[in-house]
């Protein structure tokens, strides 16, 4: 949580730090800022002190919506310091400078943001020997990530209704095609029209928008064979056929551009094949498993050995067994969800840190079984929220019932 940012900074040992970029190209930016509209723009935190927002002239009211102190380039000389230096690095390193003169910046300071990599380097390296303060360098695992692993009660909030209009698409798009018909091996609408996956996929990104809701990751509603490979979006051409499996994954994200909810449910068209029946129920019975154990405390690790285990039981490859597989369970059981589609907690046995179920964690639960060659892939995803007094609720309750019936 925000109120964590202190303390790491004190268990790290920096004394300050920067993010740069947009609110909508850095979710560590948009963390401190909220969904403001500039076009360019530092932060600077001091330890024990509220962020400063720094930006053009020109977007000061702008910034000011974020309700941080706003302070403008113009404050620290940058137009005559990038004047007088020689080279544009040299004008940001004397620009950084000023800026922690003037704002009182010494020690150790970290840096955050987005922005281009070889410039980047090249910034951090020169800023490093101009000797004024001290770069701390984060590898993995930053003080960003771990206090957005936890969420406070208004961010569970906004994912929940994130999550709840989700569903409602979901449901838009079942009752639809409950709508349709098989004719002659292709669905059909009931005006006799074909019904191709990119059709499928305007109905989700029109109810989207409907609901004041974003699309930043493109939609997954794949078929068959693409159904098997797990990030497969589906060809947009195909004329939706009965009984093979289709994956619809969903992740919109609430308007700003602010959390996401990320949903999956696998569904068949007229009727279910015995093989796809074996393997549905198969995952849907260890993801209810996994759910009514979840426990505070627990290593996130242990619900995907849980899988892993349950899966080799039943003759699938794991990764447990062997990695580099393309056929079986061929991912991780979850992963936390937030500002990133992908974030911390890891729900991992690979996970190189060991994290705890925790008060303040909202993440997924997705086990999936994907057989290729086949044509059959199945996945079933909820979001699941762990609230401050330490109560676990999952969030998705939209029916994972795989048959979808059509009319005769």
């Amino acid at each position: 949580m925000k109120q964590d940012l202190d303390r790491l900074m004190e268990e790290r040992g920096i004394d300050a730090l920067t993010v740069t970029g947009t609110p909508k190209t850095s979710r560590d930016l948009y963390y401190l800022t909220g969904p403001v509209t500039v076009t360019g723009c530092r932060v600077v935190k001091k330890r024990g002190e509220a962020p400063v927002l720094i930006t053009g002239s020109m977007e000061r009211d702008e910034a000011a919506k974020s309700g941080l102190e706003v302070k403008t380039w113009n404050d620290f000389d940058v137009m005559k310091i990038t004047r007088e230096a020689k080279t544009p690095l040299e004008g940001s390193v004397k620009s950084f400078a000023k800026m922690c003169e003037v704002l009182g910046i010494t020690g150790t300071v970290a840096f955050y943001g987005t922005g281009d990599i070889p410039y980047a380097y090249a910034f951090l390296d020169a800023l490093s020997k101009e000797g004024s303060i001290k770069v701390h360098a984060e590898a993995y695992n930053s003080i960003f990530s771990e206090a957005r692993m936890t969420k406070d009660n208004d961010e569970i909030d906004k994912i929940d209704s994130v999550s709840r209009g989700a569903q409602e698409v979901i449901g838009v798009v079942r009752d639809f095609l409950a709508t349709c018909s098989d004719k002659g091996g292709k669905i059909v609408d009931p005006e006799g029209r074909e019904v191709t996956i990119g059709r499928v996929k305007k109905m989700i990104l029109n109810e989207t928008k409907a609901r004041g809701m974003l699309l930043d990751e493109a939609v997954i509603f794949a078929q068959g064979r693409d159904s098997g490979v797990p990030h497969s979006r589906g060809d947009d051409a195909a004329t939706l056929v009965p009984g093979k499996t289709i994956v619809f994954d969903y992740c919109p994200q609430g308007a700003g551009p602010g959390y996401f909810a990320d949903i999956t449910r696998t569904w068949c068209l007229g009727f279910v094949p015995d093989e796809v029946r074996e393997i549905y129920d198969q995952v849907l019975e260890i993801q209810l498993r996994v759910l009514d154990e979840l426990k505070v405390g627990t290593p996130c690790a242990e619900y995907d050995k849980m899988t892993n285990e349950y899966f080799d039981e039943h003759g699938h490859p794991t990764p447990m067994k062997e990695t580099g597989k393309t056929e079986g369970y061929v991912h991780s059981l979850g992963h936390g969800l937030g500002l990133n589609i992908h974030e911390r907690p890891r729900v991992s046995m690979f996970s190189k840190t060991e994290e705890l179920l925790a008060p303040g964690h909202v993440f997924t639960v997705e086990p999936g079984l994907y057989y290729p060659e086949h044509e059959i892939g199945v996945r079933i995803e909820d979001d699941v929220a762990v609230h401050e007094d330490g109560s676990i609720v999952n969030l998705t309750t939209f029916p994972k019932d795989i048959l979808v019936e059509l009319k005769s």
